[in-house]
């Protein structure tokens, strides 16, 4: 059957929802209609809607499995300096082809000057 919900539950946000149902074990379905005390996280279907976007929650019990955490993890040398050159190479490219577009724009700009400067038709500020 359909509840309604508390105006204070209508007001929840998804971060606190989220935080509610997935790190708070013993909340409890409160229903006095139904006196119903089942639990939250794994008795329930949950649902979160905001807008046209709508999102189903429900619980599923996994079995973790081991996790081998190692103290010291290999170091790849000849991978990190291989990396480490091509990256070097793409800096010099990138560099030197800013550079050139730098050196070629100032040229540019140096030539329009003295033609401008040479020329009889010299902004006033300028004669």
């Amino acid at each position: 059957p359909l509840n309604s919900i508390s105006e204070d539950t209508w007001k929840l946000s998804f971060g606190k929802f989220l935080e509610t149902f997935f790190y708070n074990r013993t909340a409890t379905l409160n229903a006095p209609e139904h006196s119903c005390k089942c639990q939250m996280q794994t008795s329930s279907t949950l649902y979160f809607g905001c807008g046209q976007l709508a999102a189903r929650f429900t619980y599923e019990k996994v079995k973790p499995f081991g996790v081998f955490v190692r103290k010291v993890l290999p170091f790849e040398g000849e991978y990190h300096r291989n990396e480490s050159l091509r990256q070097l190479e793409l800096i010099s490219n990138t560099s030197s082809q800013l550079f050139s577009a730098f050196d070629q724009h100032i040229e540019r700009i140096s030539r329009e000057a003295r033609s401008l400067f040479g020329s009889p038709n010299r902004p006033d500020h300028l004669q």
